[in-house]
């Protein structure tokens, strides 16, 4: 996460070839999405929600996977960690440098290896997967 960082909203404009105000707008909805009113509150908010690696492991070896291999691709798991979150197509492509359709073809091919079909049903398989 490029506040985690510590950078400015017109560094994180430069890294992501965007205007500082997109920046400052995107900034300040996440404020009011999580409640908060400084950039450490956000950061401090937000790692404690988005998943993280150790997660991992657990949804990746789960059913479904006879040999070992992971059911979802680690970009998988992480869009889809995302939508958990409830962020549109457009905001997970933006945080994670991808375009919206492709953030829609990862969700559809997790939700294809899930066996699920309705984008509420994937969140709750994962959520079951990772919180067995």
């Amino acid at each position: 996460m490029q506040l985690e960082a510590g950078r400015s909203n017109a560094e994180i404009a430069s890294a992501r070839d965007r205007s500082k105000g997109t920046v400052a707008k995107q900034v300040g909805a996440l404020f009011r999405k999580f409640g908060v009113s400084s950039r450490r509150a956000l950061v401090s908010r937000v790692s404690q929600t988005l998943p993280h690696e150790p997660a991992l492991p657990t949804l990746a070896r789960t059913s479904g996977s006879e040999d070992g291999e992971p059911i979802l691709s680690p970009r998988e798991y992480e869009v889809v960690g995302f939508a958990v979150l409830g962020q549109s197509n457009k905001a997970i492509a933006y945080e994670l440098g991808l375009s919206p359709s492709t953030v829609g073809v990862l969700l559809r091919r997790a939700a294809a290896k899930l066996g699920v079909r309705t984008a509420a049903e994937l969140i709750r398989e994962y959520q079951r997967l990772r919180h067995p």
